[in-house]
């Protein structure tokens, strides 16, 4: 029987969906390194939960009809479907527990409206229900996902971790995307936090909330230089980092994945109107050299604050290995951020080695890698067996 796996990770802003058809001779690394990876921006606070289940919907028939030709023999085939949720946390929901069960139930009932659309036209096409991942490192249905919210909530990096772990004995994976940072090392090819939950990995340094695209200007740095003189900024959202990187030429317009502040144009000009109007200016009085010089100047902050809880997580790490025969971790980086961000945070925090999964997986498969985790757990429990769900 062939199997089709789909790993989706719901987030507040980004659907990220991964998916690969399971061979009978298993090849881990082959699968995910070839898996057909999407994204789509979609900010939960701004949209319903019926929009959402549409946009589940949708992703999960793309990927579906994507693997259709795999699909056209007449031999039975299994479509398994997994998740992690992250966007619980979204004011769209007065409480994480209401988020996870509307969230996992609007994935439910996607499953069921895709697997109601095959039933007569590929009988032998069997969508098993979804199965919800958690930070224990294991598989819930959507009755006890719910029951077991706390568990279910925002464990994308433990899945990223699980399966950056069957590559690595002991590193640091750093995740950088549109949003946060996570720090997370890795020991004895398992995640080894202090933090479990959001809130406990926010004091422990292991959740940065700052990202490369969507983290407002204050939330980097209370002033800029503009000339000579370090100017305070107004605590207002007229740009986001993404206008920064755009700006700096580190990112197009493509990557500026979120709305605009404003709601205009994803380009330099439009993005240095928006930077300008933090110092209550307008761009075309400060000049292109002064706003250039607030961008690198903001990069540098950011930098600086991931560096600062790179260093807070690693001497914890290495205290906790104290005693044992030490070699210098590698940092391993993913995401969107991970050669803007990560890469420089890393040097600056004193680790001498460091590897860039875009490097081995591709740029998008980094990206969305807490999807090409969740598909590689899904790989993982097939290999073992496992029924995930009927």
């Amino acid at each position: 029987m062939k199997i089709l796996a789909i790993g989706f990770d719901i987030g507040g802003a980004n659907v990220k969906v991964a998916s690969a058809m399971i061979p009978v001779v298993m090849d881990t690394d082959a699968i995910l390194e070839s898996a057909f990876v999407t994204r789509k921006y979609f900010p939960l606070w701004k949209n319903s939960i019926d929009l959402l289940e549409n946009v589940l919907h949708d992703s999960l028939l793309k990927h579906v009809e994507h693997h259709e030709s795999l699909l056209a023999s007449g031999n039975p085939c299994t479509i398994r479907v997994a998740a992690t949720i992250t966007g619980e946390l979204s004011d769209a929901f007065n409480s994480k527990k209401e988020g996870i069960m509307k969230i996992s139930g609007a994935l439910s009932l996607a499953c069921e409206r895709v697997r109601n659309m095959f039933l007569e036209v590929k009988p032998l096409l069997k969508i098993k229900r979804p199965v919800f991942y958690g930070i224990d490192g294991h598989f819930r249905e959507l009755d006890e996902a719910i029951e077991d919210w706390r568990i279910i909530s925002a464990a994308n990096w433990h899945a990223t971790a699980r399966w950056l772990g069957t590559r690595i004995k002991n590193g640091l994976l750093i995740d950088c995307g549109s949003t946060t940072t996570d720090i997370i090392p890795i020991i004895g090819h398992h995640p080894c936090t202090k933090g479990s939950t959001d809130f406990e990995r926010l004091m422990s340094g292991e959740l940065v909330y700052t990202g490369i695209l969507r983290a407002t200007i204050p939330s980097i740095s209370h002033e800029v230089p503009v000339g000579e003189k370090m100017v305070p900024v107004s605590f207002e959202k007229f740009a986001i980092m993404a206008d920064v990187y755009l700006i700096l030429g580190m990112i197009s317009p493509e990557d500026y994945t979120c709305e605009t502040p404003d709601g205009r144009e994803k380009n330099s000009d439009a993005a240095c109107r928006r930077l300008a109007r933090h110092v209550c200016e307008d761009a075309s009085e400060l000049g292109h050299q002064k706003i250039m010089d607030m961008a690198k100047y903001l990069h540098a902050q950011q930098v600086k604050r991931i560096a600062t809880s790179v260093k807070q997580v690693m001497q914890w790490v290495q205290n906790a290995r104290e005693g044992k025969k030490k070699k210098n971790l590698i940092a391993y980086g993913t995401g969107l951020g991970e050669e803007i961000l990560i890469e420089p945070a890393v040097k600056a925090a004193g680790i001498r080695e460091q590897k860039l999964s875009a490097h081995f997986i591709g740029k998008e498969h980094s990206i969305s890698s807490s999807a090409i985790g969740i598909l590689f757990i899904i790989i993982l429990d097939s290999c073992m067996g496992e029924s995930l769900a009927e």
